[in-house]
């Protein structure tokens, strides 16, 4: 499958487990940087580890809340500072 995705950014938000890990799995394979997002830094790492191990780009957004302006504020901080971990409460 060809997305075309090279080049872009995909935020998948629940990705640490389940089918949010296969998504941001499938949009790296398929050429996109990913933020893995969820609650558990190990696991958010895990996902990282696997993407780059893939030859995929990575970074892992650790939010405990659903505030979308504290989840824009992550997110920001990952891509505009050129973060790899970044954690948010």
């Amino acid at each position: 499958m060809d997305l075309a995705l090279t080049g872009k950014r995909a935020l998948v938000t629940g990705s640490t487990r389940g089918i949010g890990e296969g998504i941001a799995e499938l949009l790296a394979r398929e050429g996109a940087a990913v933020v893995v997002q969820g609650r558990n830094d190990s696991a958010g790492r895990r996902v990282q580890q696997e993407i780059e191990a893939a030859g995929g780009r990575a970074a892992v957004a650790i939010v405990f809340t659903v505030r979308y302006a504290l989840l824009f504020n992550c997110f920001r901080q990952l891509w505009v500072r050129r973060s790899r971990v970044v954690a948010c409460d």
